[in-house]
């Protein structure tokens, strides 16, 4: 049949298929015009069909591979294929002892994981010639000879050829085209050679590319990276990457409750894999541009989860984006919120009833949060604001009406546009750019001297926590805080909440301490001497109930030790409670602490009460700016010094170090400064209402007493007590003992 379609024309070949015919009538053979069945033929049958199948098997399987950067993991799957074409190869009866002496040498590189890019190029191009040896010997040289044969007799029978030849092609010429025309249909229609020879080219390409583009340590480093490990989605059930090493604290406590089934916000992490080879990524445009399609895969599906979309006006998903570090760092790098929005969407957003004031909110805080990122200090965009409320005569931001709040926009995009920072429009630029910020903000000073001071080691990296954004700043039914599972003083074992909470508001206000917040339960108000009936059990006793549920699954059934967890609602129901972090609370150390000796003096000194975080009493030298604490550092060695602020941030952290206690007039137990000074084993009181803060002209009121840098005062970190003066402590298990 191939001799007659190749050989004869379609006249020449139907008389030629009646003479056929009728001899087999007249031999008795059955012909094969009509129905003639034998096993071996079915058998034939059947296996070009299982070598089709195959065929758009290999197909399928060197195309699921991104070949334009080669990655180990990526070497892995090459091997395995490589395994599979050697497998074909032997069922078409040709041998493969020296291709496998190939892949062996390429299965050792692989297990030694210390083999380059330069290496492994020459492992593929040993193969590479491998495979054109087998091309050659296999399927070219035992034609040859029979090949100069054949053709010859063709020409001088006159027999047309499958091509046309050239006017005056010689009888050499004409030959050498037609054996280049069979060799070249030979090899397309045998099993798999000729996709294993454009697969390994394929290879030899990527390994060849990275090598002529990239610096050494940058490919090795390319080399060790593996895409399938740089993201993680919450509802993922592969649990191969369920570590801290690779979510983070966060990611990875997130991914537990959602899997639990808590009210988590669902999202994906960017695993510490991205961090680790992020300047070989970001230096290679393939690997980069496949972290991007991964990405965009990964926001599709967070798309069909949320049933919104990222971008679309009618339907918007904001995201948040959050650092998360293997050890929690809190408050240390940057955060990233109502990612996604913009002028169009702004306006669309601010149509809806219970959003008229949120979205303007939402957008000014994805402006403030971009704006801090690179380096423009809070102060600024505080400053705005407090101008804005002033010329409105709102004493809180929430007092403002939407228009009020639309001005503040337009002020802070003046700001960025002054300190030359770009605002992105395209909500996928937005995305990648936090989550850049956010990987670069681990090498920012706050974070390093942090890391510096709690002996944690600057290789850990962080992962990246991405989720769709909740709202607590709908209005004064919606809300957000951070609870403690137990009081943060104490060691006990039973579920008891404490910790903050703010109504109208979104997480980074309780966190930073930026805002007065309110206590979560009746004991803690009582406990703290709090006046007021704005505790979230009394206000909103259904999220609270929720919550104590939740965290008495947590620490008694599931055995967690015990917990501080961040939370939003968008309402007064259970169903609009959102968990967006959870981590171990870190336990009072052994109670070394000191108390304040109880003297007259003491008595009379007492000017004020805040909310005590830890630490003991301390009586120190009050300072208002880091300059002078290094200056009364110097020139008082030994001198406790204690830092007044009106509130502190994570930028303050070298301060927090610099000095032995803080005293805050904003924030709650769970705002930066009290995490932070109780991490760090400083005395600390934050949430003194009544302090009134000059920090340029250095000193503070507290109930008509004025308080100068250099004034000794004290602090009970115990008890919440501010006193003026200079007072005697002793240790609280000695008490025979002052100093």
């Amino acid at each position: 049949s191939i001799l007659r379609d190749n050989i004869l024309s379609p006249e020449e070949s139907r008389p030629q298929e009646e003479i056929y015919r009728k001899r087999h009538i007249a031999a008795g053979i059955p012909s094969m015009y009509g129905r003639y069945k034998e096993k071996k033929f079915d058998s034939l049958a059947l296996t070009f069909r299982l070598e089709s199948l195959a065929e758009v098997l290999f197909d399928e399987v060197t195309a699921s591979l991104n070949l334009e950067y080669v990655t180990q993991s990526t070497l892995e799957k090459v091997h395995k294929i490589l395994r599979y074409f050697m497998e074909s190869l032997r069922l078409d009866g040709i041998s493969v002892e020296a291709l496998d002496s190939n892949l062996d040498l390429l299965q050792h590189a692989l297990e030694s994981r210390r083999i380059t890019v330069d290496q492994y190029l020459n492992i593929f191009q040993f193969i590479a010639r491998t495979v054109k040896e087998i091309i050659q010997t296999q399927y070219i040289g035992i034609h040859e000879s029979n090949l100069r044969t054949v053709i010859l007799q063709l020409l001088q029978r006159q027999h047309p050829l499958p091509f046309k030849p050239a006017d005056g092609s010689t009888a050499e010429q004409i030959y050498y085209q037609a054996s280049e025309w069979f060799i070249r249909d030979h090899l397309a229609t045998r099993f798999s050679i000729q996709k294993l020879d454009n697969f390994i080219g394929k290879v030899i390409a990527g390994l060849a590319q990275e090598s002529q583009s990239l610096d050494r340590r940058t490919r090795t480093l390319l080399l060790s990276y593996n895409p399938e490990r740089c993201f993680l989605p919450f509802e993922s059930g592969d649990k191969s990457l369920d570590t801290q090493i690779y979510l983070g604290n966060k990611g990875y406590f997130l991914k537990c409750l959602r899997s639990f089934g808590y009210p988590v916000p669902p999202g994906f992490v960017v695993t510490t894999e991205f961090f680790r080879c992020r300047s070989a990524i970001l230096a290679y445009d393939a690997a980069e541009e496949d972290f991007r399609r991964r990405l965009r895969d990964e926001v599709f599906r967070l798309e069909k989860t949320s049933g919104k979309r990222f971008g679309d006006p009618a339907r918007p998903l904001l995201l948040s984006v959050r650092s998360g570090s293997t050890i929690t760092m809190p408050g240390m790098m940057d955060t990233f919120l109502n990612i996604g929005i913009n002028d169009e969407i702004v306006a669309y957003m601010a149509s809806q009833s219970r959003f008229a004031w949120a979205a303007w909110d939402n957008y000014r805080r994805f402006l403030q949060c971009l704006g801090m990122s690179y380096g423009i200090p809070r102060d600024r965009f505080d400053e705005i604001m407090s101008v804005t409320k002033r010329i409105y005569s709102a004493r809180y931001k929430r007092e403002l009406l939407p228009d009020q709040l639309r001005e503040v926009v337009h002020a802070y995009k003046a700001l960025l546009k002054e300190a030359s920072v770009q605002i992105p429009s395209d909500p996928w630029e937005q995305l990648q750019t936090a989550i850049y910020r956010v990987l670069d903000s681990w090498r920012s000073e706050t974070a390093s001297l942090y890391r510096h001071a709690m002996k944690i080691a600057d290789e850990w990296g962080t992962a990246v926590v991405v989720q769709q954004m909740v709202f607590g700043n709908l209005d004064t039914e919606s809300g957000t805080g951070v609870v403690f599972t137990r009081n943060p003083k104490k060691t006990d074992s039973a579920v008891t909440l404490y910790g903050d909470y703010m109504v109208c508001a979104q997480g980074e206000d309780v966190v930073s301490g930026l805002v007065a917040t309110y206590p979560i339960s009746e004991q803690q108000r009582i406990t703290e001497k709090i006046q007021g009936d704005q505790t979230l059990e009394r206000r909103f006793p259904r999220i609270y109930l929720c919550l104590r549920r939740l965290a008495e699954e947590l620490v008694t059934r599931r055995g967690f030790s015990h917990q501080e967890i961040e939370f939003t609602f968008e309402g007064p129901d259970p169903d609009a409670l959102f968990i967006l972090q959870t981590r171990d609370m870190v336990p009072p150390e052994e109670e070394k602490l000191r108390v304040f000796v109880p003297t007259p003096s003491l008595q009379a000194g007492l000017v004020g009460t805040g909310i005590a975080v830890g630490g003991g009493a301390l009586a120190g030298l009050a300072v208002h700016r880091i300059e002078e604490a290094e200056a009364f550092r110097r020139r008082f060695p030994g001198a406790p010094l204690i830092m007044l602020r009106p509130d502190t941030v994570p930028d303050d952290i070298d301060m927090i170090l610099k000095v032995d206690g803080v005293l805050t007039a904003r924030g709650g137990s769970t705002s930066h400064a009290a995490v932070a000074a109780y991490r760090l084993g400083k005395t600390c009181v934050v949430g003194c209402r009544q302090l009134l803060v000059n920090e340029k002209l250095g000193r503070s009121v507290l109930r008509n007493h004025v308080i100068r840098s250099g004034d000794w005062i004290g602090l009970d970190g115990h008890n919440g007590f501010i006193y003026v003066g200079r007072h005697e402590t002793m240790p609280v298990h000695e008490p025979e003992h002052r100093t």
